[in-house]
């Protein structure tokens, strides 16, 4: 028989036999349950953490994008700033940056 599985037996049969040792086992196994729920929970609302981040910075570059498109056809600022909700100063700055 598999030494392995040879030892699990006598770790059951130990554990069945002594209430106190099978109910620090269960409390045990409850803690590394919990334990791989919380991780298994902290890594899921990090990668929407991520995903959430990774589509806001896609967006602005979008928005610049098109505030460089808008320009480069002599759009009016204002218009620029009410089509792409950047603020002035960020639509001034790609400007600027257009002209060098």
């Amino acid at each position: 028989m598999d030494k392995k599985i040879k030892k699990a037996e006598k770790k059951l049969e130990y554990l069945s036999q002594d209430p106190n040792a099978r109910a620090l086992y269960e409390a045990r196994e409850e803690s590394r349950i919990e334990y791989n729920s919380s991780i298994s929970y902290a890594m899921e609302k990090g990668m929407e953490k991520g995903m959430e981040k990774g589509m806001e910075k896609g967006m602005e570059k979008e928005k610049v994008i098109i505030a460089i498109n808008a320009l480069k056809r002599g759009i009016d600022v204002d218009v620029v700033c009410d089509i792409t909700e950047l603020t002035m100063e960020e639509v001034l700055r790609i400007r600027s940056g257009l002209e060098k």
